[in-house]
């Protein structure tokens, strides 16, 4: 049965390599509708070219708001 009290093994989010959420929520809403249905297209139909791009301009956005 799974504790519900108990705590992940797993360290923070920026100490295993998952970025900040609160900065995927804002560059997520910082996409226009085109871009966001471009991206949901991409993730449905795992498009691993049409990720990267994605994933290449999440990672530059990260480091400007860092």
């Amino acid at each position: 049965m799974l504790d519900p009290n108990r705590r992940s093994d797993t360290s923070s989010p920026a100490a295993s390599g998952i970025p900040d959420l609160e900065a995927l929520v804002m560059w997520l809403r910082g996409l226009s509708p085109t871009e966001f249905e471009e991206l949901s297209e991409a993730i449905a139909n795992q498009d691993a070219e049409s990720l990267s791009r994605f994933d290449t301009r999440f990672r530059t956005h990260l480091g400007r708001s860092a």
